[in-house]
């Protein structure tokens, strides 16, 4: 009964962000309001079925990787269906990706299998190793590029400080990788390893450390990266994981709204229930509505660059960017977007089995360690595929592939070997 009261409220609080605080100040952006009742309506029974669908209590990391999906991700899209008279071919084709993912991962599991995992003697200890040195090595380049000067803790200044020769010339080729790889992977292994031991002056090293690396590059959301992991990790030792994620989601939201209403202007309405909940909802629109009216990528951005030909002059992001009358915005999006992007239906469906087979091997990997250990290491590299980047990028740029190798050898510190995957 709980869960139907928060979700319920949860929503409502969603829409009242938008409402209030979001439509009025970025309704140029397309952040419109454009009611009707009747997909209002089907949005609710949509929405409320969804929910009955995930509501269950998951005890593999891969189940809750996708209820986390749904409540920042599934949640807002059908939230913002129903406000802006949204198209409803596309909803539904993202909805069915949804609901296809789930459809496969549960095909996969659907046998009982028994596993003795075989493990590398010194995994943890190489981890550790190079955990310590990438963050070390990501600190002192970002020094040695000119980081300091570039160093900027003003919110409202970070745009200014983003477009700087530092950023162009620091977050490319490897050291883009090396970085992405530390913040989102390596840096949050260490920080977990620190609660493990129960070294909090360690831990509050990384936090400072990520603060450090905000104020060089200008990147708002490495300052939310240790809060967020940390907040996973404590709430996903319980059984109620479900309950206790989108409970403490509403009383964020809750709170946002609370101290907008004594500011200028709704900072953290924009910046957490706009930037995080509506803008990939909002774009993904965008993706489909562009991609089926214009040629698709079929990937020919990437691997299959050899054999196809890029049928456009700039970048997808740009050129969303650019369809939406802005030629500086950079316009990426999650995986719900680019999978139609590239192959239309096909795309969605090769990505759902994609994403379903990773969610898998990653419950395989992991069964020797704790779930709360598994799913806050796992939530970064995955809230990236959820909300603003493509899959296959993912696999590399976004760390998932470096996450199970990571996974792997680390479960050599665990005792058991043989576990049951249902």
């Amino acid at each position: 009964m709980k869960k139907i009261i928060y979700i319920i409220i949860y929503r409502l609080l969603l829409e009242y962000s938008y409402i209030k605080y979001i439509q009025p100040w970025f309704d140029y952006a397309g952040f419109i309001i454009d009611f009707d009742f009747y997909k209002y309506a089907e949005s609710w029974i949509i929405y409320l079925y969804l929910f009955i669908l995930n509501s269950k209590n998951h005890y593999t990391p891969s189940k809750s990787l996708i209820y986390i999906c749904f409540i920042v991700f599934v949640v807002p899209f059908i939230s913002f269906y129903s406000l802006t008279n949204g198209n409803r071919y596309f909803f539904y084709l993202v909805l069915f990706q949804y609901v296809l993912i789930i459809i496969f991962h549960r095909l996969f599991s659907i046998f009982s299998v028994k596993f003795s995992l075989k493990t590398y003697r010194f995994g943890f200890s190489l981890i550790k190793l190079v955990s310590v040195c990438l963050v070390f090595i990501t600190t002192f380049l970002m020094i040695y590029f000119g980081g300091l000067s570039n160093f900027n803790l003003d919110f409202s200044q970070i745009y200014e400080f983003r477009d700087t020769a530092f950023n162009k010339t620091f977050l490319t080729g490897v050291t883009a990788y090396t970085t992405s790889w530390t913040l989102l992977i390596f840096a949050p292994f260490l920080l977990i390893n620190e609660y493990e031991n129960g070294g909090y002056l360690n831990a509050f090293i990384i936090f400072f450390l990520y603060f450090i690396w905000f104020g060089m590059t200008s990147h708002k959301s490495f300052v939310f990266y240790p809060f967020f992991i940390t907040f996973v990790y404590k709430i996903s030792k319980s059984i109620q994981f479900n309950l206790y994620f989108l409970k403490y989601i509403t009383y964020l939201l809750s709170l946002c709204i609370i101290i907008d209403f004594y500011l200028p202007f709704p900072e953290l309405s924009n910046n957490i229930a706009r930037r995080i909940f509506y803008v990939p909802s909002f774009l993904t629109f965008v993706y489909y509505e562009f991609f089926t009216n214009n040629a698709k990528v079929f990937w020919s951005n990437s691997f299959m660059s050899f054999f196809i030909d890029y049928p456009y002059n700039e970048s997808v992001p740009f050129v969303i960017g650019n369809f939406l009358n802005d030629s500086t915005l950079y316009a990426n999006n999650s995986f719900f977007s680019t999978s139609y992007m590239n192959a239309g239906i096909f795309g969605i469906i090769l990505y759902s089995f994609i994403m379903s087979f990773i969610l898998f091997v990653l419950d395989i990997i992991s069964l020797r360690i704790d779930k709360n250990i598994v799913l806050s290491l796992s939530l970064l590299p995955f809230f990236q595929v959820f909300t603003s980047a493509d899959l296959m990028t993912s696999l590399l740029t976004y760390g998932i592939g470096v996450l199970l190798v990571v996974l792997y050898l680390i479960s050599e510190r665990y005792q058991k070997n043989q576990y049951i995957i249902t």
